[in-house]
């Protein structure tokens, strides 16, 4: 009580952000109908456009282990291999147009003259409990996306079917992690690859985080081929010295030397490597030392940024890693420069033409490249400009926060402004250890913004942050 008083309010009042958490809280509920077996759980979530409603459709509780379906014959039995086949590829959430699609492909290979309504196959599968659907909604109340993820009982009821995974097979890939690490002489990569060892030694799940949505599954050694050879990828860079310099198609052919083009054998993966980089080392393919990983990058913005005194044409130029490296300095007579994480971000500023209010807005598109600190560099009057940095409010945000305040205190001394959480209530992640405790200020109180509140991407606060209200933040 008395720490209440001398924080200058009575016992029992809420402050304002506590009342500002509990609106949020009031405005998210849920709705529970029956239709029969299934439960329709629809969930309202307050967004900048409104509560938007996210529907469920699951069954109430699992009757069998063997469900016995309305559709029978070999439209179910095809939809279940199908299942069984993107099981083993690692996809957890399939979109039901494109699986209802593959589906009427896979039954008119097999049955040409038959023609089968792809609906109720899929609507029986959800209605045994094999399958749970989750719809998405437009302003209107449409159904504007639909969404399959097999359960716990239909996962039982298809390794009864096809045979289970081979449980063997996480010994197999932690005995193969374990050989890289014998040779690893990075110890980035080498905390990266224990990590996905002692994965294995538990009995998984095992997966490679690409970003908050999406990840690549390890299944088998067999099965999972993306997975091994981003793993055969790290442990060969692991196994350089730091010093070494390294081409992206070099190491491409060295890994794949039987294969025809073996320098390009690596092509398909190059965004999944350059993303598993970024979300699990907590680096760029760069700053590894690997060359040749962006064959051309981009950096869009907004505002006045001239190159050696030239004006670009457009309102949302661009600027290639050639480019910058040809130009010597940069012009600009901007008081601010706003450093965004997304491309939707610099658009929405740019349609607002905050460049009319002295501000110079460039996108990160991801984690901060050489060549944007290679732009930042070389503009002259950067150390007269505020900075302000807006990111979403998640992992990716906070790495890019902490390189970003690193290179800008390393190189000029500079302290940016981070963009502060909007208090909307987001969905849950894990937060580093290192984060909650981190000696820069900033960033420890977005990481605990971000375990109180959630994660919320940028696009979710733009109700919230109008440029004025930016314009207050940076100047206070």
């Amino acid at each position: 009580m008395k720490a209440d008083m001398e924080g200058g309010r009575e016992p029992g009042m809420e402050t304002e952000k506590e009342r500002n958490i509990r609106q949020v809280e009031d405005r998210t509920f849920q709705a529970v109908e029956k239709h029969g077996a299934l439960d329709v759980i629809t969930t309202f979530a307050p967004t900048r456009h409104g509560a938007r409603p996210v529907r469920r459709i699951t069954k109430k509780s699992a009757v069998s282990s063997t469900p016995a379906y309305r559709e029978t014959g070999f439209a179910v039995d095809k939809a279940l291999e199908l299942l069984n086949k993107t099981r083993i590829r690692g996809t957890k959430r399939l979109n039901e147009a494109a699986f209802r699609s593959r589906l009427a492909k896979a039954l008119s290979r097999t049955e040409p003259s038959t023609s089968v309504n792809t609906f109720p196959v899929i609507d029986s599968l959800v209605e045994r409990g094999t399958l749970e659907r989750e719809e998405r909604f437009d302003r209107q109340g449409n159904v504007k996306a639909s969404y399959l993820s097999v359960t716990p009982q239909g996962n039982t009821h298809l390794d009864r079917l096809f045979g289970p995974i081979a449980e063997d097979s996480f010994r197999e890939l932690e005995l193969y992690i374990s050989t890289f690490l014998r040779n690893c002489q990075r110890p980035v990569i080498a905390s990266f690859l224990e990590r996905q060892a002692e994965l294995a030694r538990g009995g998984g799940p095992v997966a490679l985080n690409r970003d908050e949505d999406s990840d690549i599954s390890y299944f088998s050694m067999a099965s999972s081929p993306n997975y091994v050879r981003i793993i055969d990828f790290f442990g060969f860079v692991g196994s350089q010295p730091e010093s070494q310099i390294l081409e992206f198609k070099e190491i491409s052919g060295r890994l794949n030397p039987t294969q025809r083009d073996s320098v390009k054998f690596l092509e398909n993966l190059r965004a999944d490597i350059l993303q598993v980089a970024e979300s699990e080392l907590g680096v760029t393919l760069e700053e590894l030392g690997i060359k040749g990983t962006r064959l051309l990058y981009w950096i869009p913005f907004h505002g006045d940024l001239k190159p050696e005194g030239h004006a670009l044409w457009g309102t949302v130029p661009a600027l290639s890693t050639r480019d910058i490296r040809k130009v010597a300095y940069f012009d600009s007579g901007s008081r601010l420069l706003c450093l965004v994480e997304n491309r939707t971000v610099l658009d929405v500023l740019a349609e607002g033409e905050v460049s009319g209010m002295g501000w110079t807005v460039i996108c990160t598109e991801g984690m901060p490249k050489t060549a944007l600190y290679g732009l930042l560099s070389r503009i002259r009057r950067l150390k007269e400009m505020k900075i302000l940095i807006w990111t979403d409010w998640d992992l990716g945000g906070l790495r890019i926060c902490e390189k970003l305040f690193e290179w800008f205190d390393k190189a000029n001394g500079i302290t940016p402004v981070i963009v502060p959480h909007p208090r909307l209530r987001g969905r849950q992640i894990e937060i580093p250890p290192r984060f909650k405790s981190h000696a820069n200020e900033p960033l420890c109180q977005m990481a605990r913004d971000i375990y109180e509140c959630g994660a919320v991407y940028q696009e979710e606060s733009f109700s919230t942050y109008e440029p004025e209200i930016l314009e207050v933040l940076v100047t206070a």
